[in-house]
């Protein structure tokens, strides 16, 4: 079984999308802002839909700029701050897809909630159990549907200040894992057991600090959970390049794999309804036996009082 490195989940960048983000390769403030006054040739005609990643990158390195000028990077912040100031650019970055919903603020987990709900029936004696809760997630990139209807969900992220806290290390190692193998299952049965190239993404930012995961099938039995990329940013501007530059790629890369899989679930569900046959009518009611590995196993054990493990 082959491990999945970075190079499994790169996509080439467009040359002129390449170029426009190396302009910025500078190291004083001074210098990025001379280069963001640069009125480039999209911009005056601008397209939202061919012209966003530009926006989008031009926009990121201005909101950079202000932060390295303000010193606010040098200080300690509050987990919030780093949301809304450092880690935006992982929001804004999916602002061209109508169909896709990026979620921040402990946003419950759908596919967690299917999980832990799908053996709940009415009870014969006892009274019938609550509705249990999915794992609260400080961001989810979810299909955009409407509230009564299930919508898929490609990337998990949860936020910290310290890069090696225990809130960091268990996250990363049991909270996100558990919430990317609930997503992938749910991915496989929209699927109908079809995992080739089908992965779903978690995201740990503990203060200036980014760690990307993945979540894949092998096989039909297992689920392989790879740390694709750590990277950090820099709180001196001298070190831009070597620090934001690597970083803007990163979630540009990872926009383009969710979109990958995004695509592969539509083009998969659409070719089990074709226009030119209506031959599939005949089997749309038959049962499909969908491989989907155990569930999570479950732990009662508390930590402390505040928190604890439990599938």
């Amino acid at each position: 079984m082959k491990q999945k490195s970075l190079i499994d989940y790169i996509t080439t960048l467009p040359t002129g999308l390449a170029n426009y983000i190396n302009s910025f390769n500078c190291d004083s403030t001074e210098d990025l802002r001379a280069q963001l006054l640069k009125v480039q040739d999209w911009e005056n005609n601008y397209n939202p839909k061919e012209h966003h990643d530009f926006d989008w990158v031009k926009h990121t390195i201005f909101s950079f700029v202000r932060l390295y000028e303000s010193g606010n990077l040098k200080r300690i912040q509050k987990e919030a701050w780093y949301n809304s100031r450092v880690w935006s650019l992982i929001d804004t970055i999916f602002d061209d897809i109508e169909t896709l919903h990026v979620i921040r603020g402990e946003a419950a987990n759908a596919a967690s909630i299917r999980r832990k709900n799908i053996d709940r029936v009415i009870g014969s004696k006892d009274t019938i159990t609550r509705a249990l809760t999915g794992y609260k997630c400080d961001l989810i990139v979810r299909e955009e549907k409407a509230d009564h209807e299930y919508a898929d969900e490609y990337a998990v992220g949860e936020t910290a200040v310290h890069n090696l806290s225990t809130k960091t290390i268990e996250e990363k190692g049991i909270k996100l894992p558990k919430v990317m193998k609930d997503m992938l299952d749910k991915l496989v049965i929209s699927t109908q057991n079809e995992t080739n190239n089908l992965s779903v993404f978690g995201i740990q930012t503990a203060g200036l600090s980014i760690t990307l995961l993945a979540a894949d099938r092998p096989t039909s039995y297992l689920t392989r959970i790879t740390k694709v990329k750590d990277l950090s940013i820099a709180s001196n501007v001298s070190h831009f390049t070597g620090s934001i530059l690597p970083l803007i790629v990163l979630v540009w890369q990872l926009k383009q794999q969710i979109l990958k899989v995004k695509n592969q679930v539509c083009s998969f569900q659409k070719g089990n309804y074709p226009k030119d046959s209506s031959g599939w009518l005949n089997t749309c009611l038959n049962h499909e036996n969908v491989i989907v590995v155990p569930a999570t196993s479950t732990s009662t054990e508390y930590l402390n009082k505040k928190r604890k493990h439990k599938a």
